[in-house]
């Protein structure tokens, strides 16, 4: 199945859109791929938009993949998903 999701960067004034392909097997959330799409930057003071930019190399996508996971973000993501999907998933 695949979805776009956003992650709010507010630490770094950002906003990240992610291509998800993901499938449900044996009641679990497997996510086959996360790919960055999209860096939308924001103004601190504002919060307008100043620019947005697309991903296009894989080290920039791998960046942005394990400062999405360090976020602790990616939990609440496969949390999310399964939610969706009428799953019930245990949290920490």
């Amino acid at each position: 199945m695949n979805m776009l999701a956003q992650w709010e960067d507010g630490e770094n004034h950002r906003q990240v859109q992610f291509s998800i392909e993901y499938t449900v097997e044996s009641s679990a959330v497997v996510l086959d791929r996360l790919t960055p799409v999209k860096v939308t930057f924001t103004c601190p003071e504002t919060n307008t938009i100043l620019q947005s930019v697309g991903v296009h190399t894989n080290k920039g996508q791998s960046m942005l993949v394990d400062q999405f996971a360090e976020s602790g973000k990616l939990d609440e993501l496969i949390i999310a998903i399964g939610q969706k999907h009428g799953l019930v998933l245990a949290t920490e």
